[in-house]
């Protein structure tokens, strides 16, 4: 048995989703017959040290801004309490999509192409075609423009998305499945095949409302294929540095390419996200999940 301090909620604005990734770890931690100390990081009279000699592990259930960026890590580091996600400098990598980009393109695997883009680029040649706009820092598909078709209603949302962020990520749209690879230690996981609504995007809202299918195997993508994108995250999760687990989405489009879109260091964990899917269909459940991770 450990005494594991939980850490779930925090202030950024993918707080919901956190507290119920922490509900389910809270749960799993409990039953796998460990003692479980939850805090949330909102609160600001939160002191990381007064927990250093009475817990054996920290659980990082926290995503978004404070909690995926390397800030909480650098807390505990500090604090000298060992944490179940990864390293500062891979957090940190991973969290700036468009460092990650670079990052990519550096060790040549494949990506879309992308830029960066301001308020003032919004009447340029990039916004008259197909285009996806984000965040450059932030995850569960909060404020993102998926335009397979430019209309004025897009750039009034990238209008006011770029006055938000004043600086976000444009890149071109890829038509064809997604597919997402949870590396768990250092092994890949069975290949989810993530399908929205008809006509409609796996946004935050179909993410979480049950509208959208995860699929595991895939029913698009051949074996060849997944052992392929299976590899492509399992050498980006190495490369990057990250340890315990990652969530790499890909894209892949008509001709059978793929393309890497983004790595998730604190993938979400609640009942509806896509690691315990992965993890299920690994024959794994969250107690052994959790366990594996502190």
């Amino acid at each position: 048995m450990k005494t594991v301090l939980l850490l779930a909620g925090g202030s950024s604005n993918e707080r919901e989703v956190s507290l119920r990734s922490g509900d389910t770890v809270e749960k799993a931690l409990v039953q796998a017959g460990h003692k479980v100390l939850r805090i949330d990081p909102a609160n600001t009279d939160l002191d990381i040290n007064n927990y250093s000699k009475n817990v054996d592990v920290a659980f990082i259930a926290l995503h978004g801004a404070g909690g995926e960026d390397g800030t909480i890590q650098q807390q505990l580091h500090t604090a000298s309490i060992p944490f179940t996600t990864s390293c500062i400098e891979a957090s940190r990598l991973c969290w700036n999509k468009w460092t990650y980009k670079q990052f990519l393109i550096k060790h040549d695997f494949p990506v879309s192409r992308g830029i960066l883009v301001t308020e003032e680029d919004l009447r340029g040649l990039e916004f008259s075609r197909p285009f996806v706009l984000k965040p450059i820092e932030g995850g569960s598909t909060i404020d993102v423009v998926i335009a397979r078709e430019p209309t004025e209603d897009n750039l009034i949302l990238a209008r006011k998305y770029l006055k938000k962020y004043s600086q976000m990520l444009l890149e071109e749209v890829i038509e064809g499945p997604e597919v997402t690879v949870v590396i768990m230690g250092e092994t890949a996981l069975p290949v989810v095949e993530i399908i929205p609504p008809p006509n409609q995007e796996f946004d935050y809202t179909n993410k979480y409302n049950g509208a959208s299918q995860e699929i595991v195997p895939p029913l698009n993508i051949t074996k060849n294929l997944q052992i392929k994108v299976q590899d492509l995250a399992l050498r980006i999760h190495k490369l990057a540095g990250c340890a315990g687990m990652s969530r790499t989405d890909i894209i892949i489009d008509k001709s059978g390419h793929p393309y890497i879109l983004e790595t998730n260091t604190i993938p979400g964990l609640s009942e509806q996200s896509l690691l315990p899917k992965a993890t299920a269909a690994a024959g794994l459940n969250m107690e052994q999940v959790v366990s594996m991770l502190i």
